[in-house]
C-alpha cells in the first residue's frame, strides 16, 4: 500500500463514502421504523440487515467501475502510470480502499442493529458472527472478482458489460442445463446444487438468508463448498488483477475488448448454450424443423448485436457463420444421440431393488376402453367414457406380501413411459402421470420420480389386474343410473 496514493483516493471520494454511511443508516431506519405499530420484530431487524448487505453487496460490483476506470482512459491511464507509485502498489492501495467503503458501511450496519436487538429485543436473536464472518470475506472475493473481470475489457462500457455477462453465466449454465436434462433424459432428475456455488453472489445471497433465518442445517453443511468458492473467486480474481493491471499495456485504453476471456468468449458461450436448448427442442417438443430453423435465425440476430456491441460496427464474418454453423451441428448431434441412447441410458437408471416404494397411478381417460373393461362396466351401469383411474400404493400397509412382484409392475410401466417418450415422439399423448418415491435406507435418502402415462396405458385391463393384486386401485366413473359421479375399487367390479 501507498500512503500518499491513499490519501489522494480518500480525498477523491470522501463525499461518496459519507453518503453511503448516511445512505446505510437511513434504509436501516426506513425499514425498522416502516410499521404503524411500535411493536418490536426481529423480522424488521432481519429485514434492515438484508438492506445493509444488500447495499454493500451493490458496492462490490459498482466501486471497481469507479476506482479502475482510469485504465480505459487514454489520458488518465498515462498519468496514473506515470505516478512516482508502484502499479502494485497502485493496485493494492485501490484494493484496500474498496474493501474498507464495502465492509466498513456493513460493520456500522450490524453494530446499529445489534445494540437496537438489545435493547428492545433483550438478546441479539441472530448469529451475528457467524453472518459477518462468511459474508465478509464473500465481499473481499467479489471485489476481488468484479476488478478482475472489469479488467477483461478495454472500456469502461465494456467492463460494465462483461461485470453483467460474467454474473449471470452461472445463472445460465443451470437454465441450459434444466432445459436440456427435462428435454433429453426423461424422468430423471440429478442434483443440480453445485452449480450455485459457481456463483459467490448468488451463494453469498441464498446462504445469508439461510443464516438469518435460523436454517442451520443448510448453513453447516454448505459452509465448506461456501468457502472453496470465497476463496475460488478470491484467487482467480487476485492473480488475474496482477495480469491485468500490473501488467496492463497502455495502448489497450479505449480499443476493442478482443481479450480471450471477454467478448470472444462470452458471446460464443451465450450462443451456444441457447443454440443447445433450441436443438432439444427439434428432437423433443416439435414435429418440423421449421420453429427450431426460426430460432436460430433469432440467435444468430443476437449474435450479431452483440458483435456490433463488441467490435461497434455491424460485420458478418466467415468464422463467425463458421462457428455459428458448426455449433447446430454438435448440438443436433448431441441430442439427437440423447434420444437414440434414451438419455444416454441414464433415463433407465432408476434402482429397481429399492428398499421401500411408495407410488400413485392416477389419470382422466375420454374415450373407447378396453372390451373386456367395457363389458364390466356396462354390467354395473357405468359411463366408460369418462373414466378416471387412481392407483395407490405403500409398501408398509401393501394387499401383498410379494413386493417383488409389485416392483416387476412397477418398473414395466416406468420402463413402457421412457419408451413411449422416446420412440413416439410424434404421437404423444398423455392423459395420467405416475410417482413413485423410492426409499434408500442405508443412504438416508428419497427420490421421486414423475413419469407421463398414456391413455392406452391408463386403461389397460391387464395392467389393472396386475396392480390390483398388490395396490388399492380405484376407478371414478359416471353412474348412468342415478346420474352421479361415482368411485369404486376394481376389486368391487369384479365381484
Amino acid at each position: 500500500m501507498n500512503k500518499n496514493y491513499w490519501n489522494y483516493l480518500l480525498k477523491n471520494n470522501r463525499n461518496s463514502l459519507i453518503f453511503i454511511g448516511i445512505a446505510d443508516l437511513l434504509l436501516m431506519a426506513a425499514i425498522l421504523f416502516s410499521y404503524y405499530d411500535t411493536h418490536f420484530t426481529m423480522a424488521q431487524v432481519r429485514a434492515a440487515l438484508i438492506g445493509v448487505s444488500v447495499m454493500s453487496g451493490i458496492l462490490t460490483f459498482t466501486l471497481p467501475v469507479r476506482l479502475f476506470r482510469h485504465v480505459h482512459d487514454k489520458k488518465a491511464v498515462d498519468t496514473f502510470f506515470q505516478l512516482n507509485v508502484s502499479r502494485e502498489d497502485m493496485l493494492h492501495t485501490t484494493l484496500a480502499f474498496i474493501a474498507l467503503a464495502v465492509i466498513a458501511p456493513f460493520v456500522l450496519g450490524c453494530g446499529v442493529l445489534m445494540i437496537y436487538s438489545m435493547i428492545h429485543y433483550g438478546g441479539l436473536g441472530i448469529n451475528y458472527p457467524l453472518f459477518m464472518g462468511m459474508v465478509i470475506p464473500s465481499f473481499i472475493g467479489l471485489i476481488l472478482f468484479h476488478s478482475w473481470i472489469f479488467l477483461l475489457a478495454n472500456s469502461t462500457f465494456d467492463g460494465i458489460v462483461m461485470i453483467g455477462a460474467y454474473t449471470f453465466l452461472p445463472l445460465l449454465l443451470l437454465m441450459v442445463l434444466n432445459a436440456v436434462i427435462d428435454a433429453v433424459i426423461y424422468a430423471y432428475y440429478p442434483s443440480l446444487d453445485w452449480v450455485g456455488y459457481l456463483s459467490l453472489t448468488f451463494t453469498t445471497v441464498t446462504q445469508g438468508i439461510n443464516i438469518l433465518t435460523r436454517d442451520f442445517f443448510h448453513v453447516d453443511s454448505s459452509i465448506p463448498l461456501w468457502l472453496i468458492c470465497i476463496a475460488a473467486h478470491a484467487v482467480i480474481g487476485y492473480l488475474g488483477l496482477r495480469k491485468e493491471y500490473v501488467q496492463r499495456k497502455l495502448e489497450r485504453a479505449e480499443t476493442l475488448s478482443n481479450h480471450p476471456l471477454a467478448y470472444p468468449l462470452i458471446m460464443n458461450l451465450y450462443a451456444l448454450a441457447l443454440i443447445l436448448v433450441s436443438s432439444t427442442a427439434f428432437h423433443g417438443t416439435v414435429k418440423s424443423l421449421s420453429p427450431v430453423i426460426i430460432q436460430y435465425v433469432l440467435i444468430f440476430i443476437l449474435y450479431i448485436i452483440a458483435n456490433f456491441v463488441y467490435k461497434r460496427k455491424i460485420q458478418v464474418t466467415k468464422e463467425s457463420v463458421i462457428f455459428f454453423v458448426a455449433a447446430i451441428l454438435i448440438s443436433l448431434l448431441f441430442t439427437g444421440a440423447a434420444y437414440k441412447t434414451k438419455g444416454f441410458h441414464l433415463s433407465e437408471k432408476f434402482n429397481r431393488h429399492p428398499d421401500a416404494v411408495s407410488a400413485s397411478l392416477y389419470g382422466d381417460y375420454h374415450g373407447s376402453v378396453d372390451a373386456r373393461l367395457r363389458e364390466v362396466l356396462d354390467q354395473k351401469g357405468y359411463d366408460w367414457s369418462s373414466l378416471s383411474v387412481f392407483v395407490d400404493y405403500n409398501d408398509k400397509v401393501k394387499k401383498s406380501e410379494d413386493y417383488e412382484g409389485f416392483l416387476n409392475v412397477l418398473n414395466e410401466l416406468r420402463l413402457r413411459s421412457i419408451d413411449e417418450y422416446y420412440t413416439k415422439k410424434d404421437e404423444r399423448e398423455y392423459s395420467g402421470y405416475l410417482h413413485i418415491t423410492e426409499v434408500d435406507r442405508e443412504k438416508r435418502t428419497e427420490k421421486n420420480y414423475t413419469y407421463n402415462i398414456s391413455p392406452a396405458t391408463l386403461v389397460d385391463y391387464d395392467l389393472l389386474l396386475r396392480f390390483n393384486k398388490y395396490a388399492d386401485v380405484n376407478l371414478q366413473m359416471y353412474n348412468v343410473k342415478d346420474m352421479t359421479y361415482e368411485t369404486v375399487s376394481l376389486d368391487s367390479l369384479l365381484k
